[in-house]
């Protein structure tokens, strides 16, 4: 700092002087103190990050779960969790085609995103990739069968087009033990082609994802893994659009579960956990938020910036 002020032209006597006062100034003791704050629970989570690279790789899959049992053993434990045939009786997975769907929608404008290709940071500009285009075109795009990542339906459609998507909710129903209240208002649908992806980011919400058409392929990494994955904007990784693991700058890899969702299947997402979801088919599935148990962390968060 002194070689630089001083080739700017200052006394190296006043350089000197000021730098010492600076020791003391408020500011500055103000910016050591939050600095300890912050290398603290920096510590604390790099070590539970390290503890869990002894653990396993895969997420617990159930049949079914209670209330009680889903609520002690992983709501607040924040653990994922998969069932596989929690939601069997919904007339959706009967039901459902792209043929279906037209006839149940009829002749009406949806809203998706579209022109993503070109974007890399597209999930984060969501806002400026938001299109209205007929129900119809959009559906005949995903009969092309083409694997794509420029266009899809996304909950952040879902407040323009929960009306006209309203036949759909018909085909849905409660998931006992774990939801509360009809799903219609707080849950989100997802309709895409193959090779769509959700780049790597956490919710501000617990969720579940359930899968109706097709199949999805997740990779998550736990919140103690947060020092590891590039958080460098709100909710948002710079670790990629693919679940390629970039070694941090000490060599060290994020500790990453695997999985594969089929029609029929639901996952716990719990809340601050990242995710990576990749398309494997055309897909179709649903995001609901309304647990029995408390949702609300969101209302005090507020890093919606640069980090």
């Amino acid at each position: 700092m002194i070689d630089a002020m001083r080739r700017a032209g200052f006394d190296r006597s006043l350089i000197e002087r000021e730098l010492r006062l600076a020791e003391h100034h408020p500011y500055l003791i103000a910016a050591r103190r939050l600095q300890a704050r912050l290398d603290k629970h920096r510590w604390i989570t790099s070590v539970l990050g390290r503890l869990e690279q002894f653990g396993s790789r895969t997420i617990e899959r159930r049949e079914s779960i209670d209330f009680g049992t889903f609520f002690e053993e992983f709501y607040a434990r924040n653990r994922p969790l998969i069932l596989t045939r929690a939601v069997g009786s919904w007339r959706a997975f009967s039901a459902w085609s792209l043929d279906y769907i037209e006839a149940a929608v009829g002749p009406v404008v949806v809203e998706l995103q579209a022109g993503r290709g070109a974007d890399r940071l597209y999930e984060q500009n969501s806002a400026q990739h938001k299109r209205n285009v007929p129900w119809q075109s959009f559906l005949a795009a995903l009969r092309d069968g083409k694997r794509s990542n420029d266009f899809y339906l996304t909950a952040n459609n879902g407040a323009a087009n929960r009306d006209v998507l309203a036949p759909l909710w018909e085909d849905f129903g409660p998931i006992d033990g774990i939801l509360s209240g009809h799903s219609r208002e707080q849950g989100f649908l997802w309709l895409g082609p193959s090779g769509t992806i959700t780049p790597w980011h956490h919710d501000l919400t617990n969720n579940l994802l359930v899968q109706i058409m097709g199949h999805k392929r997740l990779t998550l990494a736990s919140p103690a893994q947060t020092p590891l994955m590039r958080n460098h904007y709100h909710c948002y990784s710079e670790f990629g659009q693919d679940a390629t693991c970039r070694v941090a700058d000490d060599g060290a890899r994020p500790h990453l579960l695997h999985c594969d969702l089929a029609p029929g299947e639901l996952i716990f997402l719990p809340i601050g956990w990242w995710h990576h979801v990749e398309a494997l088919d055309v897909s179709a599935s649903l995001t609901l938020t309304n647990f029995q148990g408390p949702d609300d962390f969101h209302k005090d968060y507020a890093t919606f910036g640069e980090l």
